[in-house]
Formats: structure tokens, sequence, C-alpha cells
């Protein structure tokens, strides 16, 4: 007959073990998610070189991203509607190989069709990682590790891109520009073997999903019962009904759009910039501008931190928006005076374009027992997606254009940062519009009270 001494310490012993899994698991999750991105962001980071390797120009290379995004918008919708019904580990498992593989031939391709082909086939089987990721960890994670978990994945947005920066540097530097991506492309699928053997241990230990999501929002009962303002805006954002959930996704999807548009209307091209203003080498060009995935680190901390205190993520966001409007206004009169200035405001435009993809994950979290975290993720990421892979090809033509009929062969530059304030005053509107919108609901639901 077991003593109550025993039974509290096997309840001692399981729940240390099982944060112990809870742990792998988000680092099983950020290691893939990290893995991804460097695979991803190869391209942009030896942009500068490849479109020289290639003989190609601007506006066809970024043709490449713009393949990569449509195909990655498309599945991401598909997984929208079948999130809940799909085994996301066996999917992961079967899709992040194939997505490597493609990414590796990228290294032995002879012209810009084999390319447009492999960046396309790489972002339908990279469009469930991030979406999955998130999905497996609302599942599992209790409501005490979510912030940290949510942070870890973010930062693995920014590690990938610095990493893959930094190689990219390393061997464009030796000459052999091809060789990042067959390195990722292996990394990658060493990634997807650890998060397997993590996510069945979790299945083992937690075979009822189902059950352990109900678990988790018993939890949050209490607390959510006495938060005085919910997620974005108390009110709105509770979705008690249809008309309040079409208006939620309505504004993340719109947002979405917006901000990830900002943000790629300048990373894609900084290495190309630097070397065409201010006549770098590509590899000093990769190294310089590796401030970009460095700077989005900051971005999603920021994000995290102001959500702890405000949890009015609309107003917040309208007010974090006037910096890439000022960053970009700032280089439409000063982007060839000095590299330093310029980094420096390219900085402060990567860091606020972040903070304001950030809010977007943190909300995420929080609505997670109104949602269903990995199709609310697939449709945000859809729409991402879409703005991801126009903005460089548009702006990339743009550029070249204009530094065609340029005097001094760069002017287009200017262009771009002209295009990037355009769509922060654009922002800014749409933010102002939200804010009153939903204002006005929540000062109706306190007049019924």
């Amino acid at each position: 007959m077991e003593t109550c001494e025993t039974v509290l310490a096997d309840k001692n012993n399981q729940k240390h073990a099982d944060v112990k899994l809870f742990r792998l698991l988000v680092a099983a999750c950020f290691i893939l998610y990290t893995a991804m991105m460097c695979v991803k962001n190869v391209f942009g980071a030896e942009l500068v070189t490849f479109i020289d390797k290639m003989h190609t120009d601007k506006f066809n290379a970024s043709l490449a991203t713009t393949y990569y995004f449509v195909s990655y918008a498309v599945v991401q919708i598909v997984l929208a509607f079948f999130m809940n019904r799909l085994n996301v580990r066996t999917y992961l498992l079967v899709t992040v190989p194939v997505a490597a593989i493609s990414g590796i031939l990228v290294a032995f391709s002879e012209n810009m069709t084999e390319v447009w082909v492999l960046f396309a086939i790489q972002g339908a089987f990279q469009a469930g990682v991030y979406a999955g990721c998130m999905y497996i960890l609302s599942l599992y994670l209790p409501t005490e590790m979510t912030s940290s978990a949510n942070g870890l994945m973010q930062a693995g947005f920014a590690i990938g891109n610095t990493i893959a920066y930094a190689v990219c540097a390393l061997f464009v530097a030796l000459d052999l520009w091809t060789i990042p991506y067959i390195f990722f492309g292996a990394l990658f699928i060493l990634s997807a073997v650890f998060f397997g053997v993590i996510t069945a241990k979790a299945a083992k230990r937690f075979p009822d999903a189902t059950k352990r999501r109900k678990d988790i929002k018993e939890n949050q009962k209490d607390t959510r019962e006495h938060d005085s303002e919910l997620s974005f805006n108390k009110g709105l954002f509770t979705l008690k009904n249809s008309k309040q959930r079409f208006w939620f996704y309505f504004w993340s999807v719109v947002y979405s759009l917006m901000a990830t548009t900002l943000y790629y209307a300048i990373n894609n091209w900084v290495g190309n910039f630097l070397k065409e203003v201010f006549g770098f080498p590509d590899s000093i060009s990769i190294i310089l501008s590796i401030v970009v995935p460095i700077m989005t680190f900051f971005g999603p901390t920021i994000a995290i931190a102001v959500s702890k205190k405000h949890k009015n993520y609309i107003k917040t966001a309208f007010i974090v928006s006037f910096f890439p409007l000022l960053a970009s206004v700032v280089m439409i009169f000063i982007y060839d005076f000095n590299v330093v200035t310029s980094i420096i405001f390219i900085s402060v435009f990567i860091v606020s374009t972040r903070t304001l993809t950030g809010f977007q994950s943190v909300a995420t979290f929080d609505m997670r027992t109104e949602i269903n975290v990995g199709s609310y993720t697939a449709i945000i990421n859809a729409a991402a997606s879409v703005s991801a892979g126009v903005a460089p090809t548009v702006i990339g033509k743009l550029i070249d254009t204009a530094n065609a009929n340029s005097a001094n062969g760069y002017g287009g530059w200017l262009v771009q940062f002209e295009n990037a304030a355009a769509i922060s005053i654009v922002l800014l509107a749409f933010l102002a519009i939200a804010f009153f919108a939903t204002r006005k609901k929540n000062n109706l639901n306190n007049e019924k009270l």
C-alpha cells in the first residue's frame, strides 16, 4: 500500500519529468524553425552575389522569392482548414526533408527557371513548419511557459537570419557561395529528426491532445475572468459570436499584410543597397547587412515586454508605426550620405517593423483558448507570405527601372525609401481606424453592462 509521501513523491517526479519534456519540446520546435530560417535566408543573404553569378537582374532574382511565398501562402490557406484533422508531427516529418532537398538543389541550378521551380517547391513544403510548431506548443505547454516559448520562437527568426548571413559572408569571401545551400539543407533534415524524437515522447505522455487543450483552458479560466483587458481589446476579441470572429480575423489579416509588406520593402535589398550606393564588394556588403538579422532580435523582445504592461496592441502598434515612417523619411534625404548613418536608420526601421509583427505573435498565444492557434497562424502567415512575395519583387523592379534612368546609376534606391514611407502612412491610417472602431465597440459594451 502506497503512503501519502510515496504518492506525493511520484507526483513531484512526474511534474519534473513533464517540465523537462516541455522544455525539450520548445527546444525541438525552436531548432526546427531556426534551421528553416537558415535555409530560407541563404538566398536573401547572398542575393547580391546570386545576381552576379546567375547573370540576372533584381526583378528576375526576386521572382524566386515571389514563387516561394506564393506557394507558401497557398499551402498555408489549405492548412488553415485542416490543421485540426492533421497529424502535425507526421506531416512535418514528411515535408521538411522535401523542403531541405529542394533548397540543396538550388546550389546545382544552371538557370533561373530551375531556381524558380525549386523555390516554389521549397515554399510549399516549408509552409507548415511555423504554424505546426505553434500548434504543437499551444496543445502541450502550460500557461506559464507560453510567453518564454513565444519569445524563443520569435528569436528563432532572428537567429536563423543571423547565422545565414554570417555563414554566407564567409563562403562568399572564399568564392564558395553554393556551399551554404548544402550545409543548411542538411542541418534542416537533422533538426527534423530531433523534432520527431521529442514530439513522439510528448504524444506518448499526452496521448489525448484534445483533453490536454481542455485542461489548459480550464486552468486559464479564472485568470481570464479577472483580466481587465483581454488580448487586443476587450469586447471585440472575446469572440463570442461569428461577427466578432470575422472582425478579429479581418483586422489580423490586413495588419499582417501591411506590417510584412513594410518589413520586406527594405529587408531583402540591404546588401545590394550597400554594394551599389557605397561600392562595397559582395562579402563586405553581406557582413555589413548582417545588422538586419541582428536587429530582428529586438523587435519581438520589445513586443513581448510591452504586451505585459499594455494589452491594447492596436494602440501600441499605432505608436510604434511612427518609427519606420521616421526612418524612411530621413533616408529619403540622406540615403547616400554616409554608410554608418544609413545603417543606423535601417536598423531603426527593421527593429520597429519586427516589433509590429511581434505584437501579432504575442496575441496568438493570448487568444489560444478562443481560436485554433495552428489554423489562425496559417491564415495570418498566408497573408504575410503574399506581402513577402510581392513586395521585394515590385520594389526590385522599381529600383532597376529608376537606376537605369538615374544619372549616378543608383538613384533607384531613393524609390525604395519613398515607398517604405508611403506604406508606413497607410499602416498608420489603418491602425487609427482599427483603434477607433474597437474603442467604439468597447464603449457600447460598457453601456450595456
